[in-house]
């Protein structure tokens, strides 16, 4: 799955939600419950309510920068800790997993047992070279990472070094595996998106046009989606055929999301909106009330929700009909990522 990132100041908020992630820091809305968050922590934890049945924990923890996983009934399962400024974060598909990718040219993954802890090395690069994109197969055995460094690395989540991907020119900013597990995707500011198989060789080099800022693979594995700062988001077949192109926004694409069923595409921009779209090209919705770039957009379980994260600080929840069904508010800075986990049960948040 996807997670939520910060790369300049490490806030950490972990949920458990039965609909979505949000970043939170100053909660003073749909509050029902706050209780202490421990020794040391100074901080609290507390129940918010989004409508019947939807309920969930945070916690901000960001003085000792701990990831912290809480079940349902405030219970602590176990703590991260990360002093390193985080880039990108995943869980894998099984759940089994976790993984944050870090200024410094590297990446940390735990196990959720909390009994493995590993730093996963990006070799050579600066110091403020950064883990821009992680991304778990969906078998949960490997893990991808793109880099400043311009490179790809692929591990086994026992952390044993699988491949090295050198073929992009400039900054990877993305990477998604596909659900059949045959190809790897990675989207870079060299302009390209490559298709990888898993034996480490490039099948397809596909020029976009623009910059490479997101991009995802359909969870039935059949499209490629790429948002560049062109404004323009473009689709390719698993082969790297190109299908068409989403044309309507009138800023950089930050963000771009399959629904789980692959027929309808969300985007996000810096022209403050989020755009629906079928994947025949036709752009079904353009959702407004957000007064800044919109960073991050994600479909939830069902496909009938959409949550989009801004930089004016607000979380807003739409439905597919255009409907604005809720706003949320007070984050303290800009909302950088949004995600659904899988199954609505435990999700991690990072944010300012």
């Amino acid at each position: 799955m996807k997670f939520v990132l910060n790369i300049y100041r490490c806030k950490f908020v972990v949920l458990t939600v039965s609909v979505f992630v949000l970043f939170c820091a100053n909660h003073t809305a749909f509050i029902n419950n706050a209780v202490e968050a421990g020794p040391g922590m100074q901080q609290e934890i507390r129940e918010w309510d989004v409508g019947p049945g939807n309920k969930f924990l945070t916690i901000d923890s960001s003085q000792n920068r701990a990831i912290k996983f809480w079940s349902k009934d405030g219970r602590a399962m176990p703590t991260f800790k990360c002093d390193d400024k985080v880039a990108s974060a995943a869980f894998s598909s099984d759940g089994k997993f976790f993984a944050v990718g870090i200024v410094g040219n590297a990446v940390k993954l735990w196990s959720l047992d909390g009994k493995t802890r590993r730093t996963l090395n990006g070799r050579s690069g600066k110091i403020t070279d950064k883990a821009n994109s992680v991304a778990f197969s969906a078998d949960g055995k490997l893990l991808a990472a793109g880099f400043d460094n311009k490179l790809v690395k692929i591990w086994t989540t026992n952390g044993r070094p699988v491949n090295t991907l050198n073929k992009h020119k400039d900054k990877v900013k993305a990477v998604a595996f596909s659900a059949d597990g045959k190809t790897l995707a990675s989207g870079s500011d060299d302009k390209t998106v490559r298709l990888w198989n898993m034996e480490g060789r490039c099948a397809h080099t596909i020029n976009c046009g623009g910059r490479v800022l997101c991009l995802d693979v359909s969870p039935d594995s059949k499209l490629i989606a790429a948002g560049m700062d062109n404004s323009i988001v473009k689709i390719w077949n698993s082969g790297g055929k190109f299908i068409r192109e989403l044309k309507g926004h009138t800023g950089p694409v930050n963000s771009v999301s399959f629904s789980p069923n692959s027929k309808l595409i969300v985007t996000g921009s810096d022209d403050k909106t989020a755009k629906l779209w079928g994947i025949d090209g036709r752009q079904l919705k353009t959702f407004k009330g957000h007064n800044e770039a919109v960073n991050s957009v994600d479909f939830n379980a069902n496909g009938e929700l959409i949550a989009s994260g801004a930089d004016d600080k607000e979380v807003g929840l739409w439905k597919l009909d255009g409907e604005l069904s809720k706003v949320l508010k007070d984050h303290l800075g800009r909302v950088t990522a949004v995600t659904f986990n899988h199954n609505g049960s435990v999700v991690a948040t990072c944010g300012e």
